[in-house]
């Protein structure tokens, strides 16, 4: 047992005429120990470290100091007038990068620019794919993304990305884009937030959907208008690693121009959760139902799903069977439909936590599994097309904590699809959510 520092409750609890029984603050918690009951007359002085340092070397009681009002503001100040955001945006990294874009390999250079009151940032990444099947108007990969709070600025030339390198989930694509994005809060006011976001895009030279992947576009560009609003409320414990319970719901309005023809998509969505009596325990109902006025041969029109979404190495959330679009079990956006409902019962167990599993280098500090199962209809108002869906599979999540200070988040899971007149199909997971 660790020494003690001081013991709680002074008064004690007697167990004998000369014996009591106190807590000791150890390294361990709060331990019952034993202590001669008698009063103690002879009580030393705290020995306080700071005194006694002034006490040994007086010349520290120099060391201060002196009156902000002594300090000459005129004489330091090095400019006068309004803060000039675009100007004083100046280059603030860059570096190499190595890229993907779909199966080959790019090299380029990225900038990133920041004012110093970090209220303004641009980043520019150029590349090029210098293998020689590549054809030459796919050979040139450029992103520049502008943020002033609350909007986003963004243009691509067929994008590339690092992460692609660890798919299966693959954000490069062939063409041109130009977005706007507008983000803020109506409500933020911890832990209930209302939130809403407005985009606008267009897309050019498409050979593939922009929000699903393998997906033939079947025009080569559209423009699109996008508005959502999210209202949550989550809760969870003390000692907890993940929220345990509360209220999530929103709403997602799409409007499309596509081929001199607008139509629209859209789609709500609703997570409930409750604590269980288990510690750090909870069970979650997550739903969402979509509707979309497009025409089902039109791939713009239509609602895709598939797959956990993880890549092998990653930087986005690791829950991703969480999001509607995902379907584990079978693969990345092999499911589509104009309309769908979709329900999600899952179970989160208590996490598991570890004090000695790693080197001090490399640790784990928690592991957290997740059970769940989740029934989908799609094209529910066709027949012909409707297809039927049930699944059910788990998550498990490691804490990496890398370098003492670096957080990252190794994960590994399974999900089996049934479908009647089909074959059951099953997906593994596994990935390391870097930083």
């Amino acid at each position: 047992m660790c020494s003690p520092t001081s013991f709680g409750r002074p008064g004690g609890s007697p167990v004998s005429a000369d014996s009591l029984i106190v807590f000791a603050y150890t390294g361990h918690g709060f331990l019952p120990v034993m202590i001669p009951n008698r009063v103690v007359e002879d009580v030393a002085a705290v020995r306080y470290l700071g005194n006694a340092v002034v006490q040994r070397h007086p010349i520290v009681k120099d060391w201060k100091l002196g009156s902000p009002r002594d300090v000459n503001l005129d004489s330091v100040m090095t400019f006068h007038g309004d803060y000039g955001k675009f100007r004083n945006t100046t280059l603030d990294t860059a570096y190499p990068v190595i890229d993907r874009y779909k199966d080959w390999t790019a090299i380029g250079l990225r900038f990133n620019f920041m004012d110093p009151a970090g209220l303004h940032s641009a980043k520019l990444k150029a590349a090029v794919s210098p293998e020689g099947d590549v054809p030459g108007s796919q050979r040139a990969h450029v992103m520049f993304e502008y943020r002033m709070w609350p909007w986003t600025f963004e243009a691509t030339w067929n994008r590339s990305d690092f992460y692609d390198f660890f798919g299966p989930t693959l954000t490069s694509r062939k063409g041109y884009s130009a977005s706007v994005d507008y983000d803020n809060y109506l409500i933020a006011d911890k832990p209930r937030y209302l939130e809403y976001s407005l985009r606008a895009a267009h897309y050019g030279d498409l050979d593939e959907l922009p929000f699903a992947q393998g997906v033939a576009a079947t025009f080569d560009q559209y423009t699109t208008g996008h508005v959502e609003m999210e209202y949550r409320k989550l809760r969870k414990t003390i000692g907890a690693v993940d929220d345990e319970k509360g209220l999530k719901v929103g709403g997602v309005y799409t409007a499309n121009y596509v081929n001199e023809t607008f139509y629209s998509l859209l789609s709500s969505y609703a997570d409930v959760g409750f604590l269980l009596p288990l510690d750090h325990s909870s069970l979650w109902l997550r739903g969402a139902v979509g509707y979309s006025w497009g025409h089902a041969r039109d791939s713009f029109a239509n609602f895709y799903f598939g797959g956990f979404g993880n890549n092998y190495v990653d930087h986005g959330e690791e829950k991703r069977y969480r999001d509607y679009e995902s379907y584990p079990g079978i693969e990345i956006s092999s499911l589509g439909g104009t309309n769908f409902g979709r329900l999600m019962l899952e179970w989160t167990l208590p996490p598991a936590r570890f004090k000695r599993v790693g080197i001090p280098f490399v640790y784990i500090t928690w592991a957290r599994p997740a059970l769940f199962t989740t029934a989908i209809v799609t094209d529910y108002t066709n027949e012909d097309t409707q297809r039927e869906l049930v699944n059910l599979g788990g998550q498990l999540d490691f804490r990496v904590v890398w370098v003492s200070g670096l957080e990252m988040t190794l994960s590994a899971g399974y999900a089996a699809a049934w479908e009647s007149e089909r074959r059951p199909r099953g997906e593994f997971m596994i990935s390391l959510k870097i930083l």
